[in-house]
């Protein structure tokens, strides 16, 4: 049997004249907690600690100084596992999308698995809400309203943390505060200055093109366009810092990051604040305009590997559409696909490229884009009415929504009304997105993926923390895809089209 003291001399040995690793933030860190699962030396794990903690102290080009009896306080007298989910919290402040969808997701799980246990570490984070961007207060508020349709009295277990923080003079936040604890509604004090802000027409089509909730302000009859002006006119002044964090230079791209939708939600919760406040049905305006937390917390539990047998843009010629036959996998038929890939151009540059792939079922046999024109409103697929839209050649809806998004989408879905006519369930947004038949076999199922990324074992920054493979797919199953093709009078074919 191995003396485990000799072995931990052996291994120390090793370290210093072998391996010759210098400075590995990970092989530290993975060292410290291997010696204390093994429970080595105690005190002198927390010698080692303190040493690997000054000496990234010292690295930094500041010192701060805190308060660590504040900052360290337990006024709530938390266990571990509550100051674990706290800590789960804190992650919402790398601000990079991907880690904002998976953050958000994690505590949908937890909340419906063991509300109890979330109690404190909300109460936390609602007291701690001056440290948190309104767009992440925004997110669990919502979690917490679709948590009370099914558990009534969950949200009094906030009020009074709720209500010290109230007003925010931010509409969504203030507008679900009043509703659940039936406030009297309040208009902002403080009027906003009503300056114009000039901008091109070609920057306001950009900016107005980024989020479908632009399209729902202005058919309310809002000034948009004032508010991309503004926008336009304080963003990077305010967010330059920030954003260079992000930014990768040698490759020219930046990851994907909450900052330009958060700041842009901002400034439409609070400057339209008495304006949303005026209407004689509020809820609809909170309804229309609020986070779509259903689809991030669905679209990112249906992660996916990324399948092997799918081409890439980069392994396609130069032709920018193709038509292919129909195949079927294990199965299971796909239905659609979309991709963004990073192609590296001179000097390490990237550049997007999209390809988009989907059935389509076409009289004349020809080429034709395989996405339908109407953009998929997803309330058509987590509410149940009757859908008015049309039954026509592609079958194949998305929710396309790149662009440094909080609502960052890639969704692909079947025409709802052939949903309908199959008789498909769609699933809870806890389980993903997928839908199912009357005997709850899954027939239509969503996948999506991040892959590639950019990072290196030597290479953490943040800055890296970019994927060259950014894309979905929607499979149905074979039989149900008999089934459908038994509605058209054509063959169907999978088209194939390429962004140049």
């Amino acid at each position: 049997m191995l003396n485990p003291n000799k072995s931990i001399d052996f291994l120390f040995e090793l370290l210093g004249s072998k391996l010759n690793l210098g400075y590995k933030r990970v092989f530290s860190a993975n060292l410290f907690n291997a010696l204390s699962s093994v429970g080595y030396n105690t005190s002198l794990l927390e010698k080692a600690w303190l040493s690997m903690y000054e000496i990234i102290e010292l690295r930094l080009p500041s010192r701060e100084t805190y308060e660590w009896d504040k900052v360290l306080s337990n006024e709530l007298n938390m266990n571990i596992d509550e100051i674990h989910i706290c800590l789960l919290f804190c992650r919402f402040k790398s601000f990079t999308v991907q880690k904002f969808h998976i953050v958000l997701s994690s505590i949908s799980i937890l909340l419906y698995e063991d509300s109890k246990k979330l109690i404190n570490p909300i109460k936390w984070f609602i007291s701690n809400y001056e440290h948190f961007n309104k767009s992440i207060i925004l997110v669990v508020l919502e979690l917490l309203v679709l948590y009370e349709e099914e558990n009534n009295g969950y949200f009094k277990n906030f009020e009074s943390e709720l209500k010290i923080i109230y007003p925010t003079d931010y509409f969504l936040i203030d507008y679900i505060i009043e509703d659940i604890f039936n406030l009297p509604i309040r208009s902002k004090l403080h009027l906003n200055n009503e300056l114009i802000y000039p901008i091109a027409e070609e920057e306001v089509d950009f900016l107005f093109g980024l989020n479908h909730r632009h399209r729902i302000l202005e058919i309310i009859g809002l000034d948009i366009k004032n508010i991309l002006g503004k926008f336009k006119a304080k963003f990077s002044g305010i967010n330059r810092e920030y954003l260079d964090l992000y930014y990768n230079r040698m490759h020219g791209s930046s990851v994907n990051n909450i900052y330009f939708s958060d700041y842009l939600l901002k400034l439409i919760n609070e400057d339209y604040y008495n304006k949303f406040k005026s209407f004689a049905n509020s809820y609809q305006v909170y309804d229309n305009i609020k986070i779509d937390i259903k689809s991030i917390i669905a679209q990112n539990l249906s992660l996916s590997v990324r399948p092997n047998e799918l081409k890439k843009y980069s392994d396609y010629d130069e032709i920018a559409s193709y038509s292919l036959e129909v195949s079927v996998n294990e199965g299971w038929v796909r239905i659609a696909h979309y991709e963004c890939e990073l192609i590296e151009q001179e000097l390490y540059k990237l550049k997007d490229y999209k390809t988009f792939g989907g059935i389509t079922f076409n009289a004349e046999n020809k080429s034709i884009f395989p996405f339908s024109g109407y953009r998929l409103d997803m309330a058509t697929v987590w509410e149940e009415y009757r859908h008015d839209y049309e039954f026509e050649d592609t079958i194949v809806f998305s929710f396309i929504q790149k662009q440094f998004q909080i609502e960052d989408f890639k969704i692909l879905w079947l025409n709802p009304v052939i949903v309908e006519r199959l008789n498909l369930k769609v699933c809870d947004f806890l389980s993903g997105l997928y839908a199912q038949n009357d005997d709850n076999e899954i027939v239509l199922k969503f996948n999506s993926w991040y892959s590639q990324y950019l990072a290196t074992d030597y290479s953490k920054d943040i800055s890296h923390e970019i994927p060259k493979l950014d894309g979905s797919e929607l499979l149905i199953r074979e039989d149900y895809f008999n089934k459908i093709c038994e509605m058209f009078d054509s063959k169907p074919k999978y088209c194939i089209f390429k962004t140049f």
